[in-house]
This record gives structure tokens, C-alpha cells and sequence, in this order.
């Protein structure tokens, strides 16, 4: 009866770990579609410099706007870098409960004691 009830443990515990997983690639799928947010900015503020080159205000407003693309695209990398690191620390999760899963499957074997060598009592010489 012990072993049913760490196997709901481990259940639960694998459920909880899938919805971990499912939100963290829900968080991967929105940053992917900012990251393509910021490229599609990007390359349309880089067509419109091409083309401002003659007009001084829009020029400075065009280099402002690139600044904050800039820093958008840092803090981007900022948060793919956490999404990254938590995905690991998802996968590290999974793999210990993969781990106790298979214990539950397939137990070692129990050790037993070793026998200690009984004395005769005798004394040697």
C-alpha cells in the first residue's frame, strides 16, 4: 500500500510538472513572438534611416527610435535568458521524478544483511 501512495505522489507530481512545461513554452511562445516584433521594427526602422538621411529632425527621432530597439532587444535576451534557465531547472524537475518513477517500477533489490562470523567461544592460540 506504501508504493500506491508514492505513486500518486509522483503522479501529482508529474501532472504539476506538465503544467509547468506547458506554461513555460507558452511564455517561450510569446517571447519568440516579440522577438519577431522587434526584428519586423528593426528592419523597418533600418529602411526608414536609409531614407532620412537628408532630413535632420527625423534623422534624431529615427536614432531615438533605434536606441529603444536596442534596448528592447536587451531586455529581450534578458528574458530568454530566464525562460532558458528555467526550462533547465523544468528539465533537471522531470528527470528526478523520471528517476523515482523508475525506483517505483522497478524497486532495487532489498539488501540484506551480512552475516557476522559467530565466535566459539574458544580461545585461539
Amino acid at each position: 500500500m506504501p508504493e500506491d501512495h508514492a505513486q500518486h505522489d509522483l503522479d501529482t507530481d508529474q501532472k504539476v510538472a506538465g503544467l509547468e512545461q506547458a506554461l513555460g513554452d507558452r511564455q517561450q511562445a510569446i517571447g519568440d513572438r516579440d522577438q519577431k516584433k522587434l526584428d519586423d521594427a528593426q528592419e523597418q526602422l533600418e529602411e526608414e534611416i536609409g531614407q532620412a538621411t537628408q532630413d535632420r529632425g527625423r534623422a534624431v527621432e529615427l536614432d531615438r527610435r533605434q536606441a529603444q530597439g536596442e534596448l528592447a532587444q536587451t531586455r529581450r535576451a534578458a528574458s530568454q535568458q530566464l525562460l532558458d534557465d528555467a526550462q533547465r531547472g523544468r528539465d533537471e524537475h522531470q528527470q528526478l521524478l523520471d528517476d523515482q518513477q523508475a525506483d517505483l517500477d522497478d524497486p532495487p533489490p532489498a539488501s540484506t544483511p551480512t552475516p557476522v562470523p559467530q565466535s566459539s567461544g574458544a580461545p585461539t592460540s
